[in-house]
C-alpha cells in the first residue's frame, strides 16, 4: 500500500515537472532568434543613424562597457 501511495505521488510530481518544462519552452521568448535580411539592414541603419559611423559606434561601445565597471556610472 505504501509502494503504491509513493509511486502515485511520484508520478504526479514528474507530470507537473513536465507541464511546467513545456509551458516554459512554448511561452518564453526565442532570444536567439536569427534576423531577417531587412530587420538586419534596419538595424545597421538605426545605429548609424544614430552614431554616424561604424568607429563611433565601437567607441561608444567601449565607453559604455569601462562605464559599468563602476556602478554610479552604468547606464
Amino acid at each position: 500500500m505504501e509502494n503504491k501511495k509513493d509511486l502515485i505521488i511520484g508520478i504526479i510530481v514528474l507530470v507537473v515537472i513536465g507541464i511546467s518544462v513545456l509551458y516554459t519552452i512554448f511561452t518564453e521568448p526565442i532570444s536567439n532568434k536569427i534576423p531577417t535580411a531587412e530587420e538586419e539592414k534596419a538595424l545597421e541603419k538605426k545605429i548609424l543613424d544614430r552614431y554616424g559611423s561604424w568607429e563611433n559606434a565601437e567607441y561608444q561601445a567601449q565607453q559604455n562597457e569601462q562605464e559599468c565597471f563602476n556602478p554610479p556610472l552604468c547606464r
